[in-house]
């Protein structure tokens, strides 16, 4: 998708949301990659996964799920198939 391993996201807060981190991490990669991964409405696209530290963010609160510092947050994009 974007072929980039990490980025790193700097915040003052001690405690952000994951909607949050992607709007911070797309700006600061500077290309848009939100749009493979949330609907129009915001919401997380079938196929997509989003871990905190291993675990799945659906099975916490989702996209209101809580992050906090030297946590690790991993993207998966829904695949593609055929």
């Amino acid at each position: 998708m974007l072929n980039i391993k990490e980025v790193e996201v700097d915040t003052e807060k001690e405690e952000i949301t994951i909607r949050e981190v992607l709007n911070i991490a797309e700006k600061k990669i500077g290309k848009p990659f939100l749009y493979k991964m949330l609907n129009k409405d915001g919401e997380i696209m079938r196929g997509t996964i989003i871990l905190i530290n291993g675990r799945n963010i659906l099975h916490i609160n989702k996209l209101d799920s809580v992050v906090h510092n030297k946590d690790i947050v991993s993207l998966f994009p829904p695949g593609g198939g055929g």
